[in-house]
């Protein structure tokens, strides 16, 4: 599935980047996420949802779900765990589901809610606070990005924040089941 999705990645941005441009009438508009939905789901063998107007695309194999959104309207995996911490105003720009082997998820978004320092202790709490139990932590100084691991039962998290180009905090949240 990995291979499907990144491969279909540079089809994904393209066709959300095009989708939206110069489509002067929804009937245009509709047509080029129709062509672009079919040339990804021969790359992908999956379902294609391209929704040029919120500027998101779904794919679903066998294998799991993409959500992929250029403006961070992505939503999380329906399978997401609940005791897992996100922000409230979570922008996601990715999300995916893998329903076989581990039954790994990952989830990429940004927030203004907190900085890198604050969100790194922001989750260190709500984890913790959760039952879950912090196994690694790495800080390479403000602006340059932190990790945090944790663990609970059969499962890892491991948590990545940084800074986007915008300057909000930018968070990548990958859970694995073992």
């Amino acid at each position: 599935m990995k291979k499907k999705i990144l491969g279909a990645s540079g089809v994904v941005l393209l066709a959300l980047i095009f989708s939206g441009c110069g489509a002067g009438d929804a009937a245009r508009q509709k047509a080029g996420e129709a062509i672009m939905e079919r040339a990804i789901e021969s790359q992908t063998g999956g379902k294609v949802d391209i929704n040029s107007g919120k500027n998101t695309m779904d794919i679903t194999t066998g294998e799991g779900k993409m959500s992929v959104s250029n403006e961070g309207e992505g939503k999380l995996p329906e399978s997401f765990p609940k005791d897992i911490f996100i922000f409230s105003d979570a922008k996601i720009t990715l999300s995916t589901s893998n329903t076989t082997g581990t039954g790994s998820l990952s989830v990429s978004y940004s927030t203004k809610s907190a900085t890198q320092n604050e969100a790194m202790e922001k989750y260190k709490t709500e984890m913790t606070g959760s039952g879950w139990t912090k196994e690694t932590e790495m800080n390479f100084g403000t602006d340059q990005g932190a990790i945090v691991n944790f663990k609970k039962d059969s499962r890892s998290v491991a948590v990545t924040i940084g800074k986007d180009e915008n300057g909000s905090t930018f968070i990548s949240v990958i859970v694995v089941a073992e």
